[in-house]
């Protein structure tokens, strides 16, 4: 007597990891496909990431492209690890900078800090913030007080609070809150 076919045992085991049924926390997500991802425009490509409530993933750093498509430093994927097209940030950064960090706040909007000086061809030197979708609010600019790039931007208290040493030529404790409004 012949037993069940490997085929047929792999293809129903791959049906059960794909559905969830026997995935263990910390294994490979199957469903997860980020394509070609972004490419490495810098050491490393990709800097900093944050999760929003939806399962979309942020992803900042110093890459020029995700999945062939230009985005020049911050990108959002698909909770299935696609590139999300309804994210655009124009014309990011520019080629040669960075972001280094991508802090979401509590209204959907992007806080990015890195070695910038402007985004979407708009002058921002080292933090912006993005709308949710991407594109740059020009109606908070910070960035004329700071002297140095943003290495970090950490969410506390509902409000970025970024590392620096100085600010308009004074010095800053390296934790400074900066204002979302």
């Amino acid at each position: 007597m012949k037993g069940p076919s490997p085929i047929l045992i792999c293809a129903l085991l791959l049906s059960l990891f794909a559905t969830g049924l026997l995935a263990q926390p910390g294994s490979l997500d199957i469903t997860f496909n980020p394509g070609t991802g972004p490419n490495d425009g810098g050491d490393p490509g990709v800097r900093s990431m944050a999760l929003q409530p939806d399962g979309k993933i942020l992803i900042a750093g110093s890459f020029t492209k995700v999945n062939n498509m230009t985005r020049m430093g911050v990108a959002r994927l698909n909770a299935d690890g696609s590139l999300d097209a309804t994210f655009d940030p124009g014309d990011g950064i520019g080629v040669g900078f960075s972001i280094l960090t991508v802090v979401l706040q509590t209204d959907g909007k992007i806080i990015i800090g890195g070695a910038f000086s402007s985004v979407d061809g708009i002058k921002r030197r080292g933090i912006a913030r993005l709308r949710s979708d991407g594109s740059l609010d020009v109606s908070y600019d910070p960035s004329p007080a700071l002297d140095d790039d943003l290495p970090q931007i950490f969410p506390s208290y509902s409000r970025p609070t970024a590392s620096f040493s100085s600010e308009a030529g004074s010095p800053r404790r390296p934790e400074t809150f900066i204002s979302p409004a």
